[in-house]
């Protein structure tokens, strides 16, 4: 049997697969990415024109923004 045949057939393709981290997702004590923070921490928003080779002249936040609004470029 050469060595492709061999890989062929011990793909885990087609077979099924016990999950180890299925129970703590079903009962919510898995971490999650969103589930960590650190101080300092930054977040960014994406911002897109539905408009194509659209320039911003000025972006316009809600009175109540929640997180401090620094201009970084």
């Amino acid at each position: 049997m050469s060595e492709q045949d061999q890989v062929m057939t011990s793909s885990a393709l087609g077979k099924s697969h016990t999950r180890l981290d299925a129970m703590d997702k079903v009962t919510g004590a898995a971490k999650f990415t969103n589930d960590y923070t650190a101080p300092g921490l930054l977040y960014a928003v994406l911002v897109t024109s539905p408009f194509s080779h659209a320039t911003f002249n000025q972006l316009v936040f809600p009175q109540r923004w929640p997180y401090p609004v620094q201009r970084l470029f």
